[in-house]
């Protein structure tokens, strides 16, 4: 069985900005991944994603997809 490790959210985009929700699960992410769970990750699929994933990072993800 292969294990792994991290935290992987989805991240939404409303009127070109993360929504309130993500921001939520970003930093609700961050605790766990301080906490020793591995890396938190955020996907992103949006046209304006690479704006929005400088965002998340600011917001606390190690990784935006």
């Amino acid at each position: 069985m292969t294990e792994y490790g991290g935290i992987l959210t989805y991240g939404e985009v409303r009127a070109g900005r993360l929504s309130p929700v993500s921001l939520e699960l970003l930093g609700l992410g961050r605790a766990l991944a301080d906490a020793g769970t591995g890396d938190l990750s955020m996907v992103l699929i949006d046209k304006r994603a690479e704006s929005c994933g400088r965002a998340a990072i600011a917001y606390g993800a190690d990784r935006v997809s």
